[in-house]
């Protein structure tokens, strides 16, 4: 799914199966559970397109990613703004959202308090009639107001136990949306990979050894010139682990993503445990994201302004740009392979010339 800034419009994704949209992909946690396992056709990833406006001054966001487990309970939706307003989260990346939509081919908006907005694609409903999956993005007013040239996709894999041909139409949508990124926005992806990262990948992971998801995303990574964030800053393990798997084993499975050229731009990715009061088993992990983008130093070029007024009562004048009009027209023009409408465009050209004579 594409969010355009400021109209908030979005474009809903094309082939839609029931479940997950928003450019995103699901799946579930990294172990045999009740949780979804991954979908067959995965959804890409929310990109939310916005720009930054030009400033001065650095524009500090904190782009979070948290797989809520659920959100249907307004309570949990207002609790969410509550702790995303205190710990100044700007724009959190939710996955397992389980909301589902009347059309699930539509985007779905809502206003919440705190002046944060909601944008949610439909979750989808499995065998037994159970909500799972769906993911969405939370942002601030102040993000809303201050981004520009910017996308954020969201996604949400399947676990590391589904059919590879489900992570691979997975992987196949994702690379998809983030190829459609113009090379020049701030490209950040963030979501619940399900993949874990070992130590001979990654300089600063938490698990020794890297799972076939996390092949899977190492190679997206490395394919579109991305930086894993979260495996980069030197922390304790403590800092490092995103999830409690229902055996009570630690994972990191959850990650931010920027493009390398925006790399400086991190100051710090890690977990913390300041939304645990919403009964999810993942932490938010959130990356410091400061922005300096450069104003545009250069002048705006000089309107010409013409006599023409002069033109219209001096008759000298007139003879001579007349003259000067059929000349350089004559040269422009010596091309008989010329059509009528480059003809019109020379005589444009000639009239630009001697006026500025």
């Amino acid at each position: 799914m594409m969010v355009k800034t400021k109209s908030t419009r979005v474009k809903a994704p094309a082939n839609l199966p029931a479940g997950e949209a928003l450019h995103i992909n699901c799946g579930s946690h990294d172990v045999g559970t009740s949780n979804p396992t991954g979908r067959v056709a995965t959804d890409g990833g929310i990109s939310r397109g916005a720009q930054f406006l030009k400033c001065k001054k650095p524009i500090n966001i904190a782009t979070s990613t948290m797989n809520t487990r659920t959100l249907k309970n307004p309570h949990k939706q207002l609790e969410l703004c509550a702790l995303a307003k205190k710990y100044r989260i700007e724009v959190l990346a939710i996955q397992e959202h389980r909301i589902v939509h009347s059309d699930n081919s539509e985007l779905q908006f809502e206003d919440l308090p705190e002046g944060f907005q909601l944008i949610t694609a439909s979750a989808y409903r499995n065998k037994i009639g159970a909500s799972i999956g769906g993911v969405g993005i939370l942002l601030s007013s102040s993000a809303k107001r201050a981004m520009l040239s910017t996308t954020i996709i969201t996604t949400y894999s399947p676990t590391n136990v589904s059919d590879e041909e489900d992570v691979e139409e997975h992987y196949k949508q994702l690379n998809a949306a983030t190829k459609s990124v113009p090379a020049h926005n701030v490209l950040i992806i963030a979501g619940d990979f399900n993949a874990r990262i070992g130590l001979d990948d990654a300089k600063f992971a938490y698990h020794q050894n890297t799972n076939r998801n996390g092949d899977f995303l190492l190679e997206f990574a490395q394919e579109n010139n991305l930086i894993i964030t979260n495996t980069t800053f030197q922390k304790k393990k403590s800092k490092l682990w995103t999830c409690v798997l229902p055996s009570g084993f630690r994972a990191q499975l959850d990650y931010v993503l920027i493009r390398k050229k925006w790399k400086n731009c991190v100051i710090n990715t890690q977990a913390y445990n300041s939304f645990a009061s919403t009964g999810s088993d993942h932490r938010i992990v959130t990356a410091n994201i400061r922005l300096s983008l450069r104003a545009n130093n250069k002048s705006p070029s000089k309107r010409v302004k013409y006599d023409w007024a002069k033109l219209a009562t001096d008759p000298e004048l007139q003879d001579r740009y007349t003259l000067e009009i059929k000349n350089r027209y004559s040269v422009l023009s010596d091309d008989n392979c010329a059509d009528q409408t480059q003809k019109y465009n020379y005589l444009i050209q000639a009239n630009k010339e001697a006026a500025e004579k």
